[in-house]
This record gives structure tokens, C-alpha cells and sequence, in this order.
């Protein structure tokens, strides 16, 4: 279980998570922010994190370009947020 959101005035998203397992490892993460009217999207730049077994609040913050979103989310609201894999550290 996370939880996420997407501040599109600051151009910034987020991501807290426990890991609730015994495994370890990098994670890296970008954020998405989908236009839920046109379907246009934009990316974040990736976050990597290593994470520890049973790791809590593991917080991964997404910073996107701040003229993209302002042009794919152009008021609170317009788009959705979600995070995607952004491959290896």
C-alpha cells in the first residue's frame, strides 16, 4: 500500500510507501501525470532509492518540468497521477 499525489501548481509529485517485505534493493520510479480530458501526458524526472527490508514512510518526491505541466494540467484537478518504472540507478 502508498500513497501518492501530484501538486501540479509546484510542478511536484509524491510517493510514500513501507516496504512490508524481506527484500532489498534500488527502486527507481517516475511520475506521471495523465490530462484525464485529453489524455495528454507528461513525466517527472526519476527518483532511485535503496530500500531496506521492512523499510517504513519511503518517500520518493518526482519534480517535473514546470512549463510542461502547467501546459498538460492546466488547473488543479485536470490530471491524474501515477507512478511507472524508470529503470536501473
Amino acid at each position: 500500500m502508498y500513497l501518492s499525489g501530484l501538486h501540479a501548481a509546484s510542478a511536484e509529485g509524491g510517493m510514500t510507501f513501507t516496504n512490508a517485505t524481506p527484500d532489498s534493493g534500488f527502486l527507481c520510479r517516475k511520475g506521471v501525470a495523465k490530462n484525464t480530458k485529453t489524455g495528454a501526458t507528461t513525466e517527472s524526472i526519476a527518483d532511485c532509492k535503496e530500500i531496506r527490508p521492512f523499510e517504513s514512510h519511503v518517500k520518493l518526491a518526482f519534480q517535473f518540468a514546470v512549463s510542461e505541466i502547467r501546459r498538460i494540467c492546466p488547473q488543479e484537478g485536470d490530471c491524474d497521477f501515477s507512478t511507472a518504472p524508470a529503470g536501473k540507478p
